[in-house]
């Protein structure tokens, strides 16, 4: 009597998102230099390691809002590929902000740090807000329930003086 196992995937099985921002569409928001070059570093290292169809990146453009958010849940939350226990890296370099929290937020302080996306700012039509770490916490919490808890997040915000204010409001 043969024992039969079910086939296995080989190989390692880590999944990665890396963002990383250096130059902002709104002119109000100073350009960094060295979050692309961090982001390339990251990029090289995982590939080498691992499958590069397992690892997803955003840069300076295409890092918006809803980009990073989308690529967040195609990447990993409903990504097939990613089995439940899988290691899940989300790697952010970029800048970071403060923001007033919104009345329904229940934060124990008067500002919660926030990613600066790409394209946060204000234009004649719309305003585009950061990403909240209540809304990065919240993504991970999902993940976690369906995925497994086994995420590695790397960010590297920095906080300049003229993002601490809340600028857009």
């Amino acid at each position: 009597m043969t024992n039969h196992t079910p086939e296995v995937a080989s190989g390692p099985r880590l999944h990665a998102l890396i963002v990383t921002i250096d130059r902002y569409k709104d002119r109000k928001i100073p350009d960094l230099k060295g979050c692309t070059v961090d982001g390339d570093n990251m990029e090289r290292f995982l590939v080498d390691t691992f499958p590069s169809r397992q690892i997803r990146r955003l840069a300076n453009e295409d890092a918006t809002r809803s980009a990073i958010l989308d690529a967040f849940e195609t990447q990993f939350t409903t990504n097939s590929g990613v089995q439940k226990g899988d290691p899940m890296l989300f790697f952010f370099a970029g800048h970071g902000s403060r923001v007033k929290p919104h009345d329904d937020w229940h934060t124990e302080t008067d500002e919660v740090e926030a990613l600066v996306p790409y394209d946060q700012g204000s234009s004649e039509n719309s305003v585009v807000y950061g990403i909240p770490y209540l809304t990065l916490r919240r993504l991970v919490q999902k993940l976690a329930s369906v995925k497994g808890n086994n995420i590695v997040r790397v960010r590297k915000p920095i906080l300049g003086r003229t993002l601490n204010r809340n600028i857009y409001r």
